[in-house]
């Protein structure tokens, strides 16, 4: 794509936009790492509750902000980006091997976070460190690219899963997370990286003309697409789960009130046997039983979340209604028979049951299984989709990357292909112009030619009538003038034949 002598140079608005996000990662590596030598948790974590970005990540994105910073020098790149490379490969060895080689303690000591060695960095950072250091070695090369994007979509999903709250698109079970800004340094490292490529996918964009331009901004319209999909199917998972969330907090307090209207019941039954003893205080209890389940009742409706509990509200009035009224009724009557009491006993022993069975504690149980098996589906339909999202829009970018290097190759070539031609017809024209020069010349010296014939020939009819009028002297002279006329006709002979043969 570009001429085989002379490499592929930056562009000055690239190279301005690579060399300040260089400047950037480096400040915010040297930020974290003065948060940690001065205990300033800011600095170290952005938001309370968050992860820390680790010591080590820290110095790790400070050089490499120095290698891209300093990509002019080969020596210094080379080396910043090996100590990179190095650090992201010596966690991952530590990970992989299950000990501690001792390199998160080398400048401070953290706490214990997730069980792990104290100043571990997660895998995942550590996959893009290295990542990170082998495109900054391999600046300038197709290569470095293809790392990059890597680097930049590994970034880009962990603020995905920060935005949308899905913790597994930054947390890989049983390590440390990634934190907020670390997944935001490594976006803005690999935009560096793509920016520095002389030649690269970027440069490639800015080269695009015309229909070759309708592609990117087609790619384009197609990433933002699904980014909106994306973001719309996240919000709409975060509803059902705030939904689920609230059934989950109203299952708590309807468990408790469910266990309250089973103590009022028997106390209510034992209230109203109590007054028919004889005891006056046990009415008053009965009476306050009675109050507690009508309240109850009552505030049930704002508990109300599906039909069935709908149905089970319905039901447990149904069968309160009639013990309260029996009860009152024995009450008021102030005596029952047996059969009376034991009609009491009935109902109220069929509530209980009722209670038991249909609300207490299969119920809640069941609930919570469902609840929690919901939550699971929920994380991982969320995961799934976030991660669609991240797939369909690297997928676009590398779709349209290679269909514009095809195209430009096409061009590139259809271009040397009429340089060619062009080259071919100027040679041709100029061969032409030659030998257009070179018959006019030709042209030119028959004219002289033809004209110095003309004089020869007039000269010749000169000599001629020369010759005639001394051959008419040499007849009438005498013999003597007869041979001065043979010698002059002999040298005017001599004189053409010389003169005719030179031309």
């Amino acid at each position: 794509m570009f001429d085989n002598h002379s490499p592929p140079q930056e562009r000055p608005h690239l190279a301005s936009v690579a060399t300040g996000g260089a400047l950037a990662v480096m400040a915010l590596g040297l930020a974290v790492m003065v948060g940690w030598l001065f205990g300033i948790e800011p600095l170290k974590q952005v938001l309370p509750g968050l992860s820390s970005m680790k010591f080590n990540t820290a110095l790790g994105f400070f050089l490499a902000g120095g290698a891209l910073c300093f990509r002019g020098k080969s020596a210094l790149r080379l080396g910043l980006a090996s100590a990179v490379a190095l650090l992201g490969a010596l966690t991952l060895g530590e990970v992989f091997a299950e000990s501690d080689f001792g390199i998160d303690q080398l400048f401070v000591r953290a706490d214990v976070v997730a069980g792990q060695p104290p100043g571990r960095m997660s895998p995942a950072t550590a996959v893009c460190l290295l990542l990170s250091g082998a495109a900054l070695a391999l600046l300038g090369r197709w290569a470095a690219e293809s790392l990059a994007i890597g680097v930049g979509a590994v970034g880009f999903i962990a603020l995905l899963g920060y935005s949308f709250g899905a913790p597994n698109l930054y947390n890989i079970p049983g390590f440390v997370s990634v934190a907020l800004h670390t997944a935001g340094g490594f976006v803005m490292l690999a935009a560096g990286i793509l920016c520095a490529v002389p030649g690269g996918i970027l440069a490639m964009v800015l080269r695009t003309r015309g229909k070759e331009r309708l592609l990117w901004l087609g790619f384009g319209v197609l990433a933002g697409l699904l980014i909106i999909l994306g973001v719309i199917t996240a919000s709409g998972l975060q509803s059902i789960r705030a939904d689920v969330n609230a059934q989950a907090d109203a299952a708590q307090p309807r468990s408790v009130g469910t266990r309250e209207l089973e103590v009022n019941v028997l106390d209510y039954d034992l209230g109203v046997r109590g007054f028919l003893d004889g005891d006056a205080a046990a009415r008053e209890r009965a009476n306050a039983d009675a109050r507690a389940v009508d309240a109850y009742l009552a505030e049930y409706e704002w508990l109300i979340e599906t039909p069935r509990q709908r149905e089970l509200a319905a039901r447990f009035t149904g069968q309160w209604l009639p013990l309260h009224t029996h009860g009152e009724t024995l009450m008021a009557a102030g005596t029952a028979a047996p059969e009376e009491l034991a009609r009491l006993a009935g109902l109220r022993l069929a509530l209980e049951n009722f209670l038991d069975d249909e609300m207490q504690p299969e119920s809640v149980a069941a609930f919570d299984l469902r609840e929690a098996s919901t939550q699971e589906t929920l994380r991982k339909t969320e995961g799934l989709t976030l991660l669609l999202l991240v797939g369909g829009v690297v997928l676009a970018l590398v779709t349209s990357v290679l269909l514009v290097r095809a195209v430009l190759s096409g061009e590139e070539k259809l271009r040397q292909l009429n340089a060619n031609l062009e080259q071919r017809v100027a040679g041709r024209t100029t061969e032409l112009s030659r030998t257009v020069d070179a018959l006019q010349q030709a042209a030119t010296e028959r004219q002289h030619t033809d004209s110095q014939l003309t004089d020869n020939n007039k000269a010749l009819a000169d000599f001629k009538a020369a010759l005639d009028e001394h051959a008419i002297v040499a007849i009438t002279d005498p013999r003597g003038k007869i041979t001065y006329v043979n010698d002059k006709f002999c040298a005017i002979s001599k004189y053409a034949r010389e003169e005719l043969l030179g031309q």
